[in-house]
């Protein structure tokens, strides 16, 4: 009998079932394949939501840590807060491709008038909290922050907690961003990134004038770098031109990945479920421009801002 032929020894099947490779192989998958991944047949689904849950879980350990992280997500789905900020943009890059900055912040949005009991899990946990006036560039999107600060003796470093009070609704407070590398946020079921084309590269562009730079720089932060211009970008943009007025309303740019904080990856019932920032979308429509200009030479809103130009000047 060749050994084509021959059958796999017991011991073989009983040391590497399909479920235990793919719980290895998806540890190092990019973000976007470990989310393809649920679309497998079994055990596929059931790895990629384990996976995805243990990647938010390390991501906001330094900060939170993972024996009350699951407490930690419920309370933020109760109150229908949003995590921000370096946080999200470390899952979103996380995978064997990437080596993502660890993430220095846990912003959190949350609506008016709620999130009582997650400030309260977060001073029962060494957090000591202070009241701050919002940045003057974000007044009108934000109304009330509060800065959450701990010690941390194993990272001999403090943590900072921030909880931004929406003055609107968290939606728009998100939209309301200085650059579109902050258009990303984590609920308690899904992980959504408004402009993913950029973000998954670790750049982010500027929303009008909002950052501190010269015309055409570049800023290099802890994570990201920071445009004024999409000149360097090198294929049309397609529903990520800066140009376009987007709405939330149906919106077709933004990139929404399912995940679960609880172990088998069952959402609440949808009675007892709070909104989600999915409901947003349609009962809070939102309009919003990155920038009046793209200066993207392959995509048609340049060409077109340029004929509107040359006419004007006749």
């Amino acid at each position: 009998m060749s050994a084509q032929n021959q059958p796999l020894h017991p011991s073989f099947v009983t040391l590497y079932r399909v479920e235990d490779i793919l719980t290895v192989v998806a540890q190092w998958l990019p973000w976007g394949s470990l989310n393809l991944l649920a679309f497998w047949p079994a055990p596929g689904p059931s790895v990629s939501w384990q996976e995805k849950r243990r990647r938010v879980f390390d991501a906001i350990s330094p900060f939170v840590s993972r024996t009350i992280a699951s407490d930690f997500f419920r309370e933020l789905e109760s109150c229908q807060g949003l995590i921000t900020g370096s946080v999200v943009r470390h899952v979103l890059r996380s995978g064997l491709h990437e080596a993502p900055y660890p993430p220095f912040d846990l912003n959190i949005i949350v609506p008016k008038g709620v999130g009582n009991s997650l400030r309260v899990l977060l001073r029962d946990n060494g957090y000591i909290d202070y009241d701050r006036d919002p940045p003057r560039d974000l007044a009108l999107s934000i109304v009330k922050v509060e800065l959450f600060e701990k010690w941390h003796e194993g990272l001999r470093k403090r943590l900072y907690i921030t909880i931004a009070t929406a003055r609107k609704s968290t939606l728009h407070a998100l939209v309301s961003s200085r650059s579109t590398a902050d258009m990303n946020a984590i609920s308690g079921d899904t992980v959504y990134s408004f402009y993913p084309r950029t973000t998954l590269q670790g750049e982010g562009l500027e929303v009008m004038g909002r950052l501190a730079k010269e015309p055409g720089g570049r800023q290099t932060g802890k994570d990201v770098v920071l445009s004024t211009r999409n000149d360097h970008w090198t294929r049309s943009c397609g529903v990520y031109c800066p140009m376009m007025h987007r709405k939330t309303y149906q919106d077709q740019g933004v990139a929404r990945y399912r995940w679960s904080y609880l172990t088998d990856g069952v959402r609440a019932p949808a009675p007892s479920r709070p909104e989600s920032l999915d409901d947003l979308f349609n009962r809070d429509p939102i309009e919003w421009q990155v920038n009046p200009v793209c200066h993207n030479p392959k995509c048609s809103g340049m060409a077109l801002y340029d004929f509107r130009r040359s006419y004007l000047s006749q």
